[in-house]
């Protein structure tokens, strides 16, 4: 049996703890700013006055799921606001893709509607734009009204902005995208 001087045991102890203590946070800090397994796809507007984003959360087995959010430096500063989602895969609202309108000052989510089976339909409703966002009266274009009523209203703004223009983020649920940190996708409400 060895003699353990007590110093030397108190010794260790204290090279010990502070160690362990630092390897942890440490680990922590990684931990942080690791990969979230979140996925962003960004797009600037045609006359530049703001911006489009999709995040996904990297999929799994059952689908992936995506919010898209946009930026009004206008007014919101720069950060991210919700215009829609989760947009599920195999939900019963499957976005296909963020549409401008020809001016640039309108941002539209054109989506398939109808009950979900699985990644296809058991009843398919139509082809809407779903929400909105009009960055030249800052305002979201979303909420109560059913997706008949909330296209129309879309289309009329389309028509008055000069029709259609660029269709942007087309493959949502490709899981393609640059990684997002932790503390970037905290950045994101959803």
């Amino acid at each position: 049996m060895p003699n353990w001087n007590k110093w030397s045991v108190r010794g260790g102890a204290i090279f010990f703890i502070p160690t362990l203590c630092l390897v942890f946070a440490l680990f922590w800090r990684l931990a942080e700013l690791g990969p979230s397994g979140y996925l962003l796809q960004e797009t600037v507007s045609p006359s530049h006055i703001g911006r489009a984003m999709v995040v996904s959360d990297g999929g799994s087995f059952a689908g992936q799921s995506v919010w898209v959010y946009v930026r009004d430096p206008a007014v919101h500063a720069g950060n991210p606001l919700l215009l829609g989602g989760p947009y599920a895969s195999d939900g019963d609202v499957k976005m296909m893709r963020a549409v401008w309108s020809r001016d640039g000052t309108l941002l539209a989510i054109r989506a398939q509607v109808g009950k979900s089976a699985g990644h296809h339909f058991q009843r398919f409703d139509g082809v809407f734009f779903v929400s909105g966002y009009d960055y030249r009266e800052h305002r979201l274009i979303s909420g109560s009204t059913s997706y008949r009523e909330r296209s129309e209203t879309i289309s009329h703004l389309f028509v008055a902005r000069g029709g259609v223009g660029l269709q942007d983020l087309t493959a949502p649920y490709m899981a393609d995208g640059k990684p997002l940190s932790r503390s970037e996708a905290q950045k994101f409400p959803r």
